[in-house]
């Protein structure tokens, strides 16, 4: 698991790696996220590059429980989900 540092003026740097497998650019914008203790890096995306993403998805499709898990749920198969909480079962 690549690890990094904090340096003095709280900025960190993200390991080649992860760069790489994640495709990130310098300047690109990322969300951050804390919850329980854990931060979290989510690049931005631009809504134009998004063109398409929910192609194959109908209203039947999407689910909402009572724990706030909403799941999207492809026609090829591919299952998203997104909470306002942890997952649960």
């Amino acid at each position: 698991m690549p690890t990094t540092t904090i340096s003095s003026k709280f900025q960190i740097v993200i390991p080649k790696q992860v760069r790489e497998k994640l495709r990130l650019r310098s300047g690109q914008r990322l969300q951050l996220l804390e919850k329980g203790g854990v931060i979290s890096l989510v690049p931005e995306v631009p809504l134009k590059s998004l063109k398409g993403a929910a192609k194959g998805i109908t209203s039947a499709a999407i689910r909402e429980t009572g724990s706030g898990l909403r799941l999207f749920v492809y026609s090829s198969g591919w299952i998203e989900y997104f909470s306002s909480g942890p997952l649960v079962e």
